[in-house]
């Protein structure tokens, strides 16, 4: 068969790539033992190295298991950005069971249908989201509730076992030895990631640990990321495919350093594009169009930025060509 597109790859890029078969949680742990004290996330000015995000994701998958959780059962994760989330998705997928990611943003009735058609047994949310959960979970199969703060995600540098059904108390009382489970990652599920495009009820897409691996390494192959070195600003919800495998999962992939925020704000990206001085970029146009249009876009340093990406929507050609003369 012929492969014309062959000639538009780029000369690193070979026609084919081998993919390692392992399960997501492994590159984590692979960028903790490479890199244990380079910051893998920085939340609100707090580092959390690699290494201590691979124990709490350890604790995360013990602490799932002491609650019952085996392989194969739906944990739902109802969170914003936050280093909640990260901890809690690795150590579901450490656990064994699947991710169900739901969008910080929904309400009452989305959050149902994704409980009820995933069949989650537990969710992990914020405090100020409970009442949500509170008013929907008799009609759902969900046995716990594991509830955490934006606070907290400061705390969980040294948690106090004292708290009682919040995040860290959890964690402080389980061990940091990863549970043994046997996965096969080209057949067991990782996420079941609810999609609708812009109609419809959505629906959970089935992606195997070998579907998230195999994009993060074209990704990290195209566009040559080096490893222990990138660093990207993710304002992008991870709940989402392009925020939770492109940007996040990609970047632990190659033991990159996440400097997270919550929502997106111009003025704070501009102002954290000097303080961290990114390598990655990740957008959507309208980020870049109100980035372009910030007074403060002449004053970042944008120096070290070698690949921005855009994605959700076409980037309209003049978005683009400004974004280059900026940057």
């Amino acid at each position: 068969m012929d492969k014309p597109w062959y000639k538009f790859y780029p000369p690193h890029v070979s026609p084919s790539l081998d993919y390692p078969v392992r399960p997501v949680f492994e590159n984590l742990k692979l960028a903790a033992g490479k890199f244990p004290e380079r910051p893998g996330v920085i939340y609100q000015g707090v580092e959390y190295s690699y290494n201590r995000l691979w124990e709490l994701a350890a604790r995360m998958a013990n602490t799932l298991r002491r609650l019952g959780v085996g392989k194969g059962d739906r944990v739902a994760i109802y969170l914003p950005n936050i280093p909640q989330f990260i901890i809690a998705y690795y150590g579901i997928l450490a656990s064994g069971a699947v991710t169900v990611a739901c969008n910080a943003m929904y309400r009452e009735k989305e959050i149902e249908h994704l409980l009820r058609d995933s069949g989650a047994k537990i969710i992990i949310t914020l405090d100020e989201l409970k009442p949500v959960v509170d008013a929907i979970r008799d009609e759902t199969d969900v046995e716990h509730v594991i509830v955490t703060s934006r606070d907290e995600a400061l705390s969980l540098m040294s948690p106090d076992s004292a708290l009682e059904n919040i995040m860290a108390g959890l964690l402080s009382e389980s061990s940091a030895e990863l549970p043994e489970v046997e996965l096969n990652p080209k057949e067991d599920l990782a996420v079941l990631q609810y999609t609708g495009g812009t109609t419809g009820t959505p629906k959970g897409a089935m992606l195997t640990h070998y579907n998230l691996i195999v994009d993060q390494v074209q990704e990290a192959t195209w566009f040559e990321f080096r490893e222990g070195e990138e660093t990207a600003i993710i304002f992008l919800p991870v709940s989402h495919i392009y925020g939770m495998n492109w940007c996040m999962n990609t970047m632990i992939l190659v033991a990159g350093t996440i400097v997270l925020m919550e929502r997106f704000e111009p003025g704070k990206v501009l102002e954290f594009v000097n303080q961290y001085r990114p390598t990655i970029f990740y957008g959507v146009p309208t980020a870049y169009i109100a980035l372009l249009d910030h007074p403060d876009v002449k004053k970042a340093d944008f120096s070290r930025m070698r690949t921005c990406f855009s994605a959700a929507a076409p980037l309209p050609p003049e978005v683009r060509r400004r974004w280059k003369e900026v940057t």
